[in-house]
């Protein structure tokens, strides 16, 4: 059984880095806001093309050094609409669900769900869930489309 340290490399080696310079991620703990620096962030190799993404934050309660998370891009453009429809579906997961610049050249918020990766047992059900959050959106948000016509 190979470290979470071995198994997060092997997923890198296979993923594709993003490129830029990004934000770091504040939030709130016990009445404190503590902010991640985002040292990278990895769009990883799956069905869902550039949507599932691994971040690598600098940690500031060393050790470790670093923490990652594993997230899916719900939305490439988000709304408070958006959020309203995820906000509970997330909750439930007990995931956090953010508002975010992937490129912030553009001005453009995308709505990311994600969650730490603390052990390689984790991964895949965690992309699971990840998945069935997105899917269950895709549906929510046709489901919408349909009875607006």
């Amino acid at each position: 059984m190979e470290s979470l340290n071995e198994f997060i490399e092997n997923l890198i080696r296979k993923s594709q880095k993003i490129k830029g310079k990004f934000l770091p991620i504040s939030k709130k703990e016990d009445g404190n806001i503590i902010q991640y620096e985002v040292k990278s962030i990895y769009s990883l190799a799956d069905e869902l093309r550039n949507k599932l993404m691994l971040f690598k934050f600098k940690n500031p309660e060393k050790p470790p050094k670093h923490k990652y998370f594993l997230s899916i891009v719900l939305a490439s453009q988000s709304s408070d609409f958006l959020v309203l429809m995820c906000k509970e579906m997330v909750k439930k997961s007990q995931m956090l669900l953010i508002q975010y610049p992937l490129k912030p050249e553009q001005y453009r918020l995308s709505l990311i769900c994600l969650k730490e990766l603390s052990s390689t047992e984790d991964f895949l059900k965690l992309k699971q869930k990840l998945i069935d959050i997105y899917y269950l959106l895709q549906n929510r948000l046709i489901k919408i489309a349909e009875n607006t016509n």
